[in-house]
């Protein structure tokens, strides 16, 4: 039976985000895997992830192929053409299983839509005496922007053992909307009673990072 979906060109580079042969593992706890992590464990992982898709009803041209570590410690897979990612979602709940056994954290799966990334600068890290989780993160944006078109959870830019060393740092938020991305960058957003400025993230910009307030809008004066 011929295929229902149409093979992405042989010249589009799947590197590139948004390409259709890309399927995403969101994990809820941050940074839950890192590139050499994955770089030593890729075999094995893409085994496992395959050996989930048999135990479903997947057709057996439906493999993942590769895969690789995002900066923000989520997982890139690639699917093996001429398959796409969204012929996997029907068995996207084995693959979060999967994920989730391979690094003991709660994840999602999704194809590699266009979004729109900004950066909340001077979040606090501790909020009275708790350290702020990217659950009471998106709480308060729930109840700051009930309306706002998330494409995931918001997460921090750093690590939490650093994040533990300062009073404040940068969120990210993943939007799927360019007017809500938009509207928060001309407008701001309140979060735990203190109206932030938001900017455009580039994940390139991490060289500007301010050392003294740790900020991605401005270098070190």
């Amino acid at each position: 039976m011929a295929s229902q979906h149409t093979p992405p060109p042989l010249t589009a580079n799947a590197n590139k985000r948004h390409h259709p042969a890309r399927l995403l593992v969101l994990f809820q706890r941050p940074f839950a895997v890192t590139t050499p992590m994955v770089r030593q464990r890729a075999q094995i992982w893409t085994k496992t992830f395959n050996q989930a898709l048999d135990s479903t009803t997947a057709p057996q041209h439906l493999r993942i192929k590769a895969m690789r570590a995002t900066n923000l410690g989520n997982l890139v897979l690639f699917t093996k053409s001429p398959s796409v990612a969204t012929d996997f979602l029907p068995y996207q709940e084995m693959i979060a299983q999967a994920a989730c056994s391979m690094v003991n954290s709660l994840a999602r799966v999704t194809t590699d839509e266009k979004w729109y990334k900004v950066a909340i600068d001077g979040v606090q890290t501790m909020v009275e005496d708790e350290y702020t989780t990217p659950q009471m993160l998106l709480e308060e944006i729930r109840e700051s922007r009930p309306n706002l078109r998330l494409f995931s959870d918001p997460a921090w830019a750093s690590r939490e053992e650093d994040l533990m060393q300062r009073e404040t740092g940068t969120v990210v938020l993943a939007l799927t909307s360019q007017d809500d991305a938009n509207t928060l960058i001309r407008e701001g957003l309140s979060l735990f009673g203190w109206k932030h400025k938001i900017c455009l993230f580039e994940e390139k910009a991490r060289v500007r990072q301010c050392e003294n307030c740790w900020a991605f809008s401005h270098s070190t004066p």
